[in-house]
């Protein structure tokens, strides 16, 4: 009898190295994890034509779920070009939002249980409140400590470089950050040891930039302004330096009228995020919540030119990859789709004449706020199929994912066309594994768009 990876594998035209063979054979129906993603998705279910975890046109069409939280949100692993998995990306229910978390079950894994230490006075991005026990955290350490789920995490993130022994030297130190409830420490530590480098950056951009402001992020501070929250208030708790003084004495009464103790609000280590950001665009270039940080670095220290050379790099990142609620960046004009094609347009004038005149920042600039998402749409089909034409097919696919999943297809509908258009290229590349997984989506989208009896 057939192994569950090898069920899977030839489900999905694959080749699954040891790691995840080990994974679907054993370890995900042994291990006890610790964070909130504690069920896997069941072979069988993957197994099936139309898987029922899967949410076509919301998760990304080159991954498949692996790990639930039971809240909605899964660990997902995208296949490369090579017909093997690849990243794991945290996959968010409410909205599609994505983020990278390395190429190691085990760093999503680890990520997750740090995670769990954010400040819960700050936004809950897993699970509820409501549904997380008082000893949450206490059984995250317990958990950690069980020798089954160590033993797992340290082999898996053993390297040629990082023996066993280091590796778990590392493990400890986030440990024992986390005992004392210390999760700037556990963020350093992740970092350091270079797992889940790019959501571990994310998370510590957001605690450079909101810890500061936690004081003023309340519904009722602008309504005593006589403001809304949207977009101007909002704006100030993106970059507190906007806030006018005399606003900003007003602000420090409604939260401290005493004023026993100043309430420091405009403390943000932009520095930080900046560099933070900066690095993480030195690995790559498709997360929107780096461009739109690191520009704006540039943009408020008076470097107006790095600051448009930075929107127009990330101008084509997905708006699922900007974490706009996290990094407070949704304040821009909805008119430009996305916060750095906005800021591109107040700086137009610094970029080359050559780089404003690019197709895609001209279609999103000349069209009306309302029909924005349809025509950046039609312009990635549109270079998908001349790409296709041209026998591009690795082009093709890449413009037929944006089409997709750039600023989101205007229907549901939209996205059995682009599904299919996405199978077909991805055969025409002789990417077997990516239209296996495209050709899934396709079939769970197209089961629930029949007509209910």
């Amino acid at each position: 009898m057939d192994q569950p990876s090898q069920l899977v594998a030839e489900r999905y035209q694959i080749v699954l190295p040891s790691m995840w063979c080990d994974w679907f054979d054993r370890d995900a129906q042994q291990l006890e994890f610790a964070g909130e993603f504690r069920t896997p998705s069941r072979v069988d279910t993957l197994l099936e034509q139309t898987p029922g975890n899967l949410w076509p046109g919301l998760m990304l069409p080159d991954t498949l779920p692996i790990l639930g939280n039971d809240y909605g949100d899964w660990i997902c692993v995208r296949v490369d070009a090579t017909d093997r998995f690849g990243e794991l990306l945290h996959w968010y229910h409410g909205g599609g939002d994505w983020i990278p978390l390395g190429p190691r079950l085990a760093e999503a894994v680890l990520h997750d249980a740090v995670d769990q230490f954010r400040p819960r006075s700050r936004q809950v991005l897993r699970g509820a409140p409501e549904i997380t026990s008082p000893d949450h955290l206490v059984e995250v350490c317990q958990r950690l400590s069980q020798p089954s789920l160590r033993t797992w995490l340290t082999n898996s993130l053993s390297t040629a470089e990082s023996n066993p022994s280091a590796t778990h030297s590392e493990l400890q130190k986030i440990l024992s950050a986390l005992a004392v409830q210390d999760h700037a420490a556990a963020l350093q530590n992740m970092l350091d040891a270079n797992w889940a480098w790019v959501a571990s950056a994310c998370d510590r951009i957001e605690m450079a930039l909101q810890a500061p402001t936690l004081a003023m992020a309340h519904a009722d501070i602008p309504k005593q302004l006589g403001m809304n929250w949207e977009p101007d208030y909002l704006r100030w708790l993106f970059d507190a330096a906007q806030i006018p003084a005399e606003a900003l004495q007003q602000i420090q009464e409604i939260i401290n009228p005493s004023r026993v103790q100043a309430v420091s609000i405009q403390q943000q280590d932009w520095h930080t995020a900046e560099n933070l950001a900066c690095a993480v665009l030195g690995r790559r270039q498709d997360l929107g919540w780096a461009s739109d940080i690191a520009g704006w670095g540039a943009l408020r220290r008076g470097d107006g030119g790095a600051a448009a050379q930075i929107f127009f790099q990330g101008r084509q990142a997905s708006a699922f990859s900007d974490q706009s609620v996290r990094m407070r960046t949704h304040w821009f004009d909805p008119q430009f789709g996305k916060f750095a094609i906005a800021q591109l347009w107040t700086v137009r004038d610094q970029l080359a004449v050559r780089d404003r005149e690019d197709p895609y920042l001209q279609t999103v600039w000349q069209t009306p706020s309302r029909l924005v998402q349809r025509e950046v749409q039609q312009f990635w089909v549109s270079q998908g199929k001349d790409a296709m034409r041209q026998g591009q097919f690795e082009a093709a696919y890449q413009s037929f994912y944006q089409a997709g999943w750039d600023l989101g297809a205007q229907r549901m509908t939209d996205y059995l066309d682009i599904l299919m258009l996405l199978v077909e290229s991805a055969e025409a590349a002789g990417w077997k594994g990516r239209a296996a997984v495209a050709a899934t989506h396709l079939a769970c989208l197209s089961q629930s768009m029949l007509p209910r009896r």
